[in-house]
Protein backbone atom coordinates (compact mmCIF):
# COMPACT_ATOMS: atom_id res chain seq x y z
CA UNK A 1 0.00 0.00 0.00
CA UNK A 2 2.73 2.60 0.76
CA UNK A 3 3.82 1.73 -2.69
CA UNK A 4 1.23 2.68 -4.59
CA UNK A 5 0.41 5.81 -2.70
CA UNK A 6 4.13 6.72 -3.29
CA UNK A 7 3.63 6.26 -6.40
CA UNK A 8 0.58 8.32 -6.72
CA UNK A 9 1.61 11.02 -4.24
CA UNK A 10 4.90 11.47 -6.57
CA UNK A 11 7.51 10.29 -4.55
CA UNK A 12 7.42 13.40 -2.39
CA UNK A 13 8.26 16.51 -5.08
CA UNK A 14 5.88 17.88 -7.84
CA UNK A 15 5.53 14.64 -10.02
CA UNK A 16 3.61 11.68 -9.78
CA UNK A 17 -0.33 12.24 -10.52
CA UNK A 18 -0.84 13.97 -7.26
CA UNK A 19 1.14 16.58 -8.54
CA UNK A 20 0.37 16.65 -12.18
CA UNK A 21 -2.86 16.85 -10.59
CA UNK A 22 -2.22 19.70 -8.35
CA UNK A 23 -0.99 21.69 -11.12
CA UNK A 24 1.00 24.26 -8.31
CA UNK A 25 -1.86 24.41 -6.38
CA UNK A 26 -3.56 26.18 -8.84
CA UNK A 27 -7.01 25.64 -10.88
CA UNK A 28 -9.84 23.35 -9.62
CA UNK A 29 -7.92 23.67 -6.17
CA UNK A 30 -6.17 20.80 -3.61
CA UNK A 31 -9.76 19.74 -2.67
CA UNK A 32 -11.22 18.97 -6.21
CA UNK A 33 -8.33 16.76 -6.72
CA UNK A 34 -7.48 14.76 -4.29
CA UNK A 35 -10.64 14.62 -1.85
CA UNK A 36 -13.16 14.21 -5.09
CA UNK A 37 -11.04 13.16 -8.24
CA UNK A 38 -8.64 10.91 -6.54
CA UNK A 39 -11.83 9.12 -5.35
CA UNK A 40 -13.90 8.57 -8.39
CA UNK A 41 -10.58 7.62 -10.33
CA UNK A 42 -9.00 5.18 -7.86
CA UNK A 43 -12.28 4.25 -6.04
CA UNK A 44 -12.28 1.80 -3.48
CA UNK A 45 -9.76 1.90 -0.68
CA UNK A 46 -7.22 3.86 -2.49
CA UNK A 47 -9.41 6.69 -3.29
CA UNK A 48 -11.15 6.83 -0.12
CA UNK A 49 -8.38 6.94 1.95
CA UNK A 50 -7.18 9.57 -0.06
CA UNK A 51 -10.10 11.40 0.63
CA UNK A 52 -10.34 10.17 4.51
CA UNK A 53 -6.82 10.99 4.75
CA UNK A 54 -7.29 14.97 3.47
CA UNK A 55 -9.79 15.16 5.54
CA UNK A 56 -8.08 14.57 8.47
CA UNK A 57 -5.47 17.09 7.29
CA UNK A 58 -8.08 20.08 7.16
CA UNK A 59 -9.26 19.24 10.56
CA UNK A 60 -5.73 19.73 11.88
CA UNK A 61 -5.48 22.59 9.68
CA UNK A 62 -8.97 23.56 11.03
CA UNK A 63 -7.82 22.92 14.56
CA UNK A 64 -4.63 24.98 13.87
CA UNK A 65 -6.30 27.98 12.49
CA UNK A 66 -8.38 28.31 15.76
CA UNK A 67 -5.55 27.82 18.26
CA UNK A 68 -3.70 30.54 16.13
CA UNK A 69 -6.64 32.67 16.59
CA UNK A 70 -7.30 32.54 19.87
CA UNK A 71 -3.51 33.01 20.78
CA UNK A 72 -3.82 35.95 19.27
CA UNK A 73 -7.15 37.54 20.70
CA UNK A 74 -5.60 36.15 24.02
CA UNK A 75 -2.73 38.53 23.35
CA UNK A 76 -4.01 41.60 21.54
CA UNK A 77 -7.38 41.66 22.31
CA UNK A 78 -7.73 40.87 26.05
CA UNK A 79 -9.66 37.35 26.09
CA UNK A 80 -8.97 35.63 28.72
CA UNK A 81 -6.56 33.42 29.14
CA UNK A 82 -8.12 30.82 30.78
CA UNK A 83 -11.10 30.71 28.15
CA UNK A 84 -8.53 30.22 25.69
CA UNK A 85 -6.78 27.42 27.02
CA UNK A 86 -10.47 26.26 27.38
CA UNK A 87 -11.53 26.37 23.56
CA UNK A 88 -8.13 24.86 22.21
CA UNK A 89 -8.64 22.18 25.07
CA UNK A 90 -12.17 21.58 23.35
CA UNK A 91 -11.25 21.89 19.71
CA UNK A 92 -8.78 19.47 19.99
CA UNK A 93 -10.49 16.94 22.04
CA UNK A 94 -13.80 17.00 19.10
CA UNK A 95 -11.22 17.45 16.24
CA UNK A 96 -9.50 13.74 17.62
CA UNK A 97 -12.57 12.09 17.76
CA UNK A 98 -13.41 12.98 14.37
CA UNK A 99 -9.97 12.27 12.85
CA UNK A 100 -10.52 8.82 15.31
CA UNK A 101 -13.85 8.09 12.94
CA UNK A 102 -11.43 7.66 9.51
CA UNK A 103 -9.67 4.50 9.46
CA UNK A 104 -6.36 5.90 7.81
CA UNK A 105 -3.35 3.68 7.60
CA UNK A 106 -0.36 6.23 9.56
CA UNK A 107 2.16 5.59 6.68
CA UNK A 108 -0.60 6.78 4.51
CA UNK A 109 -1.58 9.61 6.26
CA UNK A 110 1.75 10.82 6.40
CA UNK A 111 2.12 10.40 2.83
CA UNK A 112 -0.34 13.42 2.40
CA UNK A 113 0.52 15.46 5.22
CA UNK A 114 4.14 15.48 3.62
CA UNK A 115 4.05 15.92 0.27
CA UNK A 116 5.16 19.67 0.11
CA UNK A 117 2.57 20.89 -2.22
CA UNK A 118 0.18 20.03 0.56
CA UNK A 119 2.63 21.13 3.15
CA UNK A 120 2.52 24.40 1.91
CA UNK A 121 -0.92 24.82 0.58
CA UNK A 122 -1.79 23.74 4.62
CA UNK A 123 0.52 26.38 5.70
CA UNK A 124 -1.23 29.42 3.52
CA UNK A 125 -4.83 27.93 4.53
CA UNK A 126 -3.92 28.31 8.28
CA UNK A 127 -2.27 32.03 7.84
CA UNK A 128 -5.04 32.65 5.67
CA UNK A 129 -7.75 31.72 8.04
CA UNK A 130 -6.38 32.99 11.15
CA UNK A 131 -6.31 36.09 9.91
CA UNK A 132 -9.70 35.97 8.86
CA UNK A 133 -11.06 34.48 11.81
CA UNK A 134 -9.54 36.98 13.87
CA UNK A 135 -10.94 39.76 11.77
CA UNK A 136 -13.80 38.50 11.77
CA UNK A 137 -13.94 37.93 15.43
CA UNK A 138 -12.94 41.85 16.18
CA UNK A 139 -15.55 42.79 14.04
CA UNK A 140 -18.44 40.86 16.04
CA UNK A 141 -16.77 41.82 19.48
CA UNK A 142 -16.44 45.60 18.56
CA UNK A 143 -20.15 45.99 17.50
CA UNK A 144 -21.96 44.31 20.12
CA UNK A 145 -22.45 41.28 17.72
CA UNK A 146 -22.30 38.74 20.43
CA UNK A 147 -24.88 39.98 22.82
CA UNK A 148 -26.70 42.68 20.82
CA UNK A 149 -25.33 44.87 23.49
CA UNK A 150 -22.35 47.42 24.04
CA UNK A 151 -19.62 47.84 26.50
CA UNK A 152 -18.62 46.26 29.38
CA UNK A 153 -21.60 44.77 31.06
CA UNK A 154 -22.64 43.76 27.61
CA UNK A 155 -21.76 41.17 24.61
CA UNK A 156 -19.59 43.82 23.16
CA UNK A 157 -16.18 45.39 23.01
CA UNK A 158 -13.44 44.02 23.93
CA UNK A 159 -13.11 45.10 28.03
CA UNK A 160 -16.52 42.78 27.84
CA UNK A 161 -14.63 39.92 27.17
CA UNK A 162 -12.08 40.35 30.20
CA UNK A 163 -13.75 38.02 32.58
CA UNK A 164 -16.72 36.56 34.30
CA UNK A 165 -18.89 34.21 32.42
CA UNK A 166 -21.04 36.71 30.40
CA UNK A 167 -17.49 37.78 28.58
CA UNK A 168 -16.66 34.25 28.10
CA UNK A 169 -20.24 33.87 26.56
CA UNK A 170 -19.55 36.87 24.63
CA UNK A 171 -16.33 35.43 23.02
CA UNK A 172 -16.97 31.96 22.46
CA UNK A 173 -20.38 33.33 20.26
CA UNK A 174 -18.26 35.92 18.43
CA UNK A 175 -15.97 33.14 17.15
CA UNK A 176 -18.80 31.00 16.50
CA UNK A 177 -20.38 33.72 14.54
CA UNK A 178 -17.31 34.23 12.97
CA UNK A 179 -16.49 31.04 11.62
CA UNK A 180 -20.15 31.36 9.59
CA UNK A 181 -18.77 34.33 8.00
CA UNK A 182 -15.46 33.14 6.32
CA UNK A 183 -17.75 29.86 5.30
CA UNK A 184 -20.08 32.03 3.83
CA UNK A 185 -16.88 33.94 2.00
CA UNK A 186 -16.17 30.66 0.80
CA UNK A 187 -19.86 30.32 -0.62
CA UNK A 188 -19.60 33.48 -1.80
CA UNK A 189 -17.09 32.99 -4.46
CA UNK A 190 -19.21 29.68 -5.71
CA UNK A 191 -22.03 32.13 -6.56
CA UNK A 192 -18.97 34.14 -8.46
CA UNK A 193 -17.50 31.57 -10.28
CA UNK A 194 -21.33 30.41 -11.47
CA UNK A 195 -21.48 33.63 -12.41
CA UNK A 196 -18.96 34.11 -14.59
CA UNK A 197 -19.70 30.37 -16.26
CA UNK A 198 -22.95 32.27 -16.86
CA UNK A 199 -21.61 34.99 -18.99
CA UNK A 200 -19.02 32.92 -20.67
CA UNK A 201 -21.95 30.82 -21.69
CA UNK A 202 -23.93 33.39 -22.71
CA UNK A 203 -20.47 35.01 -24.68
CA UNK A 204 -20.46 31.45 -26.05
CA UNK A 205 -23.36 31.65 -27.79
CA UNK A 206 -22.61 34.88 -28.93
CA UNK A 207 -19.52 33.67 -30.86
CA UNK A 208 -20.93 30.63 -32.97
CA UNK A 209 -22.76 33.27 -35.17
CA UNK A 210 -19.42 34.88 -36.23
CA UNK A 211 -16.81 33.27 -38.25
CA UNK A 212 -12.88 33.76 -39.50
CA UNK A 213 -9.66 33.42 -37.67
CA UNK A 214 -10.08 35.81 -35.01
CA UNK A 215 -13.83 34.79 -34.44
CA UNK A 216 -11.68 30.90 -34.05
CA UNK A 217 -9.33 32.38 -31.70
CA UNK A 218 -12.02 34.24 -29.23
CA UNK A 219 -14.39 30.97 -29.24
CA UNK A 220 -11.32 28.91 -28.34
CA UNK A 221 -10.35 31.33 -25.63
CA UNK A 222 -13.70 31.38 -24.36
CA UNK A 223 -13.94 27.32 -24.05
CA UNK A 224 -10.80 27.66 -22.25
CA UNK A 225 -12.05 30.23 -19.43
CA UNK A 226 -15.16 28.05 -19.43
CA UNK A 227 -13.05 25.02 -18.60
CA UNK A 228 -10.99 26.39 -16.48
CA UNK A 229 -13.77 27.91 -14.15
CA UNK A 230 -15.95 24.61 -14.19
CA UNK A 231 -12.51 23.17 -12.31
CA UNK A 232 -12.25 25.91 -10.35
CA UNK A 233 -15.86 25.83 -9.21
CA UNK A 234 -15.53 22.14 -8.82
CA UNK A 235 -12.65 22.49 -6.87
CA UNK A 236 -14.14 24.79 -4.90
CA UNK A 237 -17.61 23.25 -3.98
CA UNK A 238 -15.16 20.19 -2.80
CA UNK A 239 -13.52 22.46 -0.46
CA UNK A 240 -16.54 23.96 0.50
CA UNK A 241 -17.79 20.51 1.63
CA UNK A 242 -14.60 19.28 3.63
CA UNK A 243 -14.28 22.74 5.15
CA UNK A 244 -18.20 22.67 6.32
CA UNK A 245 -17.66 19.35 7.98
CA UNK A 246 -14.61 20.19 9.71
CA UNK A 247 -16.00 23.85 10.57
CA UNK A 248 -18.80 21.29 12.53
CA UNK A 249 -16.04 20.14 14.86
CA UNK A 250 -14.74 23.09 15.83
CA UNK A 251 -18.05 24.45 16.39
CA UNK A 252 -18.97 21.72 18.44
CA UNK A 253 -15.83 22.16 20.47
CA UNK A 254 -16.89 25.29 21.07
CA UNK A 255 -19.54 24.42 21.91
CA UNK A 256 -18.35 22.36 24.63
CA UNK A 257 -16.12 25.34 25.79
CA UNK A 258 -19.69 26.80 26.23
CA UNK A 259 -20.94 24.39 28.18
CA UNK A 260 -18.13 24.53 30.82
CA UNK A 261 -18.34 28.56 30.87
CA UNK A 262 -21.80 27.94 32.01
CA UNK A 263 -21.53 25.60 34.40
CA UNK A 264 -18.72 27.36 35.75
CA UNK A 265 -20.44 30.46 36.03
Amino acid sequence: MGSAISGIMGGGGGGGLLGGIMGGGQGGGMFGAIGGIAGSIFGGPIGGMLGSAVGNMLDGAMKDSTDGAVDTLAKEDGMPKFLAEEIKKAVAEVVGQSQGQRDVPPGAQAEVENHPDIKQWKDDFIADFTKSLVEAVRKNMEKGGADGAEGEEGGGGKKAGKGGSSGATSWLTAIAKALGEVMGQKAGKLVELSNKMKALSAESTELKGKKGDEAAGEQKANAQAFSEASAEQQGTQQELSMMQNATSSVLKGIGEALSQMMRKG
